[in-house]
């Protein structure tokens, strides 16, 4: 059950007059607040009940219900509704009802307009009811309607309803479908290239397709990496860098440290396979240096290279790369590589599989590269010890020690029976036949290897050897050219996105004025441009991530900047940016927990500075821009501060007698602010008594909906001052006030005022109160932990320090 507000407001919208204002302007007011301590129930509690979800809920419709032509409150409604989906029985209620409102505001919100949709086509009991719905609103004259970005996300559901049901051929073509509605749309373009790969479709077609999801959504790694490794399989070296190059920086500026390691790895044998030998180490010693930095960033400032853990396949790799191309220091990588590979065995937990793969790692890599190779026998007698080695194992590794030896004819003799089975074996052969000159024969083994092995290390050093010989590189392979078709669709300007790709979203946040009077609105323009060559969705997956975060500095005279907690919330205005198009949007900061501070403390005055990040990410220190994210320049709104002397407490005096003026409800709060300041003022105990007893009876002669906002945010404390007001807020039967009274007036679960709450009829309050009830539950139970860790730190001699514990959070 809704509380009548919405006829309350239109009331008191076609009276007229001065009332009407104040009663307007405290109405608004109210719905601000109350969103505002809606989002607060389910942040302030350490461990959010449903109770709390539940009652969060109920404030935010109802709040929304106060301003109902207010979009942002409806916003809040919905993102809520979404926040407690699981398990709240009000929760999808909620969200259509909200969508329901939203939709009226801004018919053409497309996002909105999906969302009511689908929800209508999830209504259907029976999948067949959904597959009628889904084929209604795919015909031609519904798609000219609901529009093709909006019909394009209906066929990609409806053909994964179809794939759970077992028909693939169906789903294909509605998945083929939701692509010709919408070329751009990452979630469909990627599904269909999963599809042709799993379906082993020709390299040609399966490259298209992944060309297709990378221009719908260049951020999607996985993607990128699989076009990468076409392009190195094949010997497209030059389009493999291009595209591990852009997966490189997605990793890096996503912080996906768990699989950046392995795309420079890639990157860098794309680059040596273009016999690149210097600007393939450099990926190496960039990142070296990179972690140099993060270590001296922590502060590990007294640390060497030695003592950087780098991966041992990159570092094998890089000293592969060393020695092939000659490169100063290549003797030292090896020692590097070598000291890595051994730093992992000694930590392989004594895993026998695992040690033999690494000590094998460790002999193959010194016969390939080592100035000589003497321990090569007892590291082979190691891995005997762990797990005896095949005969042709032994054989192959006999060959090449053979070949280290400058025995050239023993080692043909052992490894030519090998080689064209094993590719190392035949490796080793070439190298002999080339060492006695027999340099057609090695290259034609060279070849073969580099043509079996285009996208591995093996591959590279043979291509290298090959390249000494007759002074060229292989081709690439047959169908390279059908790849190399597909990337040739990327826009020209693609590898800018391996570099920096900041210049392809624009970011901006604004306050809509410089200045603002205590508890007036905060609201800040907000402008995402798309200024890329290709358009971009908006999705929780990016490429422009759906949610974004603003961070807020309080700046204060005398006081250090105060850096407040970030409010992250949702962008999805738009399904889709056009190349050039902007979306933008205004967010009522006032709205948010973080103007907790700002209504608590109303009297000093702060400049309040603003900055928004878009595909943000968290860090252990702070929220930083990803990959296409952006952080604005500050911009800053400046409250002002209220001047209390004699003459502004008499103006002010005289005017909240009457409050007939939306500025004087504003100035009987900060007259009462002013006097439980004062509480302790030596000589001002009279004043502030008749003072107070002034706000008592003023309060007392509001309108319910001023009443109730005022209880939103006058002081709590001194209690001796406030009792009063929160008595008679406890006896009042309007449920603006009662809602209030019980968002800021209860302190404790015996309160009587929650019992008769609870007696009562009004379902919304009543969720709101059991919510209050379990929040105070939970403080109290975080204070008896805390209890308790101060008992047993007793005990055991420990000090637990009050700035080691964090203070309860009044909504």
């Amino acid at each position: 059950m809704m509380l009548s507000f919405a006829a309350t407001f239109l009331a008191c919208a076609l009276a007229g007059g001065q009332d009407n204002l104040v009663e307007l302007d405290a109405t608004q007011k109210l719905s601000i607040a109350w969103s505002r301590a809606a989002i607060q129930m389910i942040y302030a509690p350490v461990d959010p009940t449903p109770e709390n979800y539940a009652g969060s809920l109920e404030v935010a419709r109802a709040a929304a219900a106060l301003d109902p032509n207010e979009s942002e409150a409806w916003r809040i409604v919905l993102e809520l509704a979404d926040a407690t989906s699981d398990g709240i029985p009000q929760a999808r209620p909620a969200a259509i009802e909200a969508a329901l409102q939203l939709s009226k505001l801004d018919p053409n919100d497309l996002v909105i307009r999906l969302l009511r949709l689908s929800d209508a086509v999830d209504r259907s009991v029976t999948a067949e009811d959904r597959i009628i719905s889904y084929e209604h609103f795919l015909q031609p004259a519904s798609v000219a309607k609901i529009s093709p970005l909006v019909a394009s996300r209906l066929s990609f559901d409806y053909s994964n309803l179809l794939r759970r049901r077992g028909d693939k051929e169906a789903a294909l073509q509605k998945l083929r479908n939701a692509i010709a509605l919408d070329p751009a749309y990452p979630a469909a373009t990627a599904r269909l290239a999963a599809h042709q790969i799993e379906s082993a479709a020709p390299p040609g077609i399966i490259a298209n397709a992944l060309v297709d999801a990378i221009l719908a959504n260049p951020s999607d790694i996985p993607l990128l990496k699989e076009l990468g490794l076409m392009c190195l399989r094949e010997g497209l070296y030059n389009e493999a860098d291009l595209i591990l190059g852009v997966a490189c920086r997605v990793a890096n500026k996503n912080f996906r440290n768990d699989i950046y390691d392995g795309l420079i790895e890639l990157q860098m044998l794309a680059r040596w396979g273009l016999g690149n030998h210097k600007q393939s180490a450099d990926l190496y010693q960039k990142r070296q240096q990179q972690l140099m930095s993060i270590l001296r960033r922590k502060g590990g400032g007294g640390r060497t290279e030695d003592s950087i853990a780098m991966p041992s396949t990159m570092s094998e790799i890089y000293a592969m790369v060393c020695k092939c191309g000659s490169l100063p220091g290549a003797e030292s990588a090896f020692d590097d590589s070598l000291r890595i590979i051994n730093d992992e065995i000694k930590s392989s937990d004594g895993s026998p599989d695992v040690k033999t793969t690494l000590i094998l790692r460790k002999i193959w890599l010194a016969l390939g590269i080592a100035p000589q190779v003497d321990d090569v026998p007892l590291w082979i007698e190691e891995v005997e010890a762990l797990s005896p080695l095949t005969n042709q194992a032994k054989l192959k590794l006999n060959g090449w020690l053979k070949l280290r030896e400058g025995k050239a004819d023993e080692a043909i003799a052992i490894l030519q029976p090998l080689a064209e089975q094993n590719n190392a074996a035949r490796f080793g052969y070439a190298l002999a036949l080339a060492k006695i000159g027999k340099s057609k024969e090695a290259a034609k083994e060279f070849v073969a290897i580099t043509r079996s092995t285009r996208g591995e290390a093996i591959g590279m050093y043979a291509a290298d050897q090959l390249f000494q010989i007759l002074k060229t590189r292989p081709s690439a392979s047959a169908v390279a050219s059908e790849i190399q078709s597909a990337t040739a669709r990327l826009p020209k300007n693609f590898a800018v996105f391996a570099k920096d790709e900041s210049e392809f979203v624009n970011l901006k946040v604004e306050f809509l004025s410089t200045t603002a009077a205590p508890f007036e609105s905060l609201p800040c323009k907000i402008e995402v441009s798309n200024i890329s060559p290709i358009p971009l969705d908006i999705t929780p997956e990016g490429p422009i991530d759906s949610r974004a975060a603003i961070r807020l500095e309080v700046v204060s005279v005398g006081t250090p900047p105060q850096n407040l907690e970030p409010i992250i919330f949702p962008i999805n205005r738009k399904l889709q940016l056009q190349p050039n198009e902007t979306m933008s949007f205004v967010l009522n900061i006032a709205r948010t927990p973080v103007a907790m501070g700002l209504v608590t403390h109303p009297l000093d005055g702060v400049n309040l500075q603003i900055e928004l990040l878009n595909n943000f990410k968290l860090t252990l220190e702070s929220l930083l821009p990803g990959f296409l994210g952006r952080v604005t320049l500050k911009n800053s709104i400046r409250i002002s501060p209220v001047i209390r002397n004699t003459a502004w407490r008499e103006e002010a005096l005289g005017n909240i007698r009457h409050c007939d003026k939306p500025e004087d409800l504003v100035t009987l709060i900060l007259f009462a602010f002013d006097l439980a300041s004062r509480r302790g003022e030596s000589g001002a105990a009279e004043e502030v008594k008749e003072g107070w007893a002034e706000v008592e009876r003023s309060w007392s002669g509001l309108s319910p909906a001023a009443q109730a906002w005022a209880l939103m945010v006058l002081p709590r404390e001194p209690l001796d001052m406030t009792e009063p007001i929160a008595k008679k807020a406890k006896e009042s039967q309007d449920v603006r006030v009662q809602m209030s009274t019980l968002l800021r007036w209860v302190d404790s679960e015996n309160d009587e005022f929650l019992n008769t709450i609870a007696r009562g009829g009004n379902q919304q309050l009543i969720t709101v109160a059991d919510s209050v009830r379990s929040w105070i539950e939970g403080k109290v139970r975080e204070a008896s932990k805390l209890n308790e860790s101060l008992e047993e730190a007793g005990i055991l001699g420990g000090v637990i320090k009050a700035s080691d514990t964090a203070p309860a959070k009044q909504p």
